[in-house]
């Protein structure tokens, strides 16, 4: 589902668009100080699976994962938006039909349009271990992420590690897979 929808033509036509620039500054500078001071964020948790199995918009096989950022960081302003938790919730509600993939297309260009603004510097590497470019008001750099990679970037701040070691899910969980984790806990 995820490469179908990756070679559809209106994704197509999305990514073309992130990597002309348009609504974007290439050459982005940061001229004001930021009301929220950024923070800096390990991401040695982030974790993907890139052999997970969906079948009805569900995770039946999560596949063997990887923590691909070890030894890496975010420096972020710690704040996450309304308009980035619907452009996930929009993107994670997927079916296979003309429409969905169309709407994806266009949350996916949202979700990577809000991140870049709040997304100040890291030291993240790709698959291959060369590093990326700086991402803050640059969706096109935040495009070349899996799927995975950017709903953790939304779910991070400056509290986030504290927060999963007090039971909250990993990076890339559905809510139902917390309150399933949570309830074997308490039974145990």
């Amino acid at each position: 589902m995820q490469s179908d929808i990756l070679d559809h033509p209106s994704a197509t036509r999305v990514s073309a668009k992130l990597k002309q620039g348009d609504n974007m500054t290439a050459n982005a500078t940061k001229d004001a100080a930021p009301k929220i001071p950024p923070k800096r964020v390990k991401t040695d948790d982030c974790e993907i699976h890139p052999d997970q199995v969906i079948v009805d918009g569900q995770i039946v096989d999560r596949g063997e994962g990887y923590f691909t950022h070890v030894g890496e960081w975010v420096e972020l302003i710690p704040l996450i938006t309304v308009g980035e938790l619907i452009s996930v919730g929009r993107m994670q509600d997927n079916d296979d039909d003309e429409t969905q993939v169309l709407v994806i297309a266009h949350e996916f260009e949202a979700l990577c349009e809000k991140l870049s603004k709040r997304i100040w510097a890291w030291n993240w590497t790709d698959m291959m271990g060369r590093p990326f470019e700086q991402p803050f008001e640059r969706p096109d750099v935040l495009a070349n992420l899996s799927s995975e990679e950017l709903v953790y970037l939304v779910g991070i701040t400056g509290s986030s590690q504290e927060t999963r070691k007090n039971g909250s899910a990993p990076s890339g969980a559905t809510s139902s897979e917390t309150r399933t984790r949570r309830n074997q806990s308490k039974q145990s």
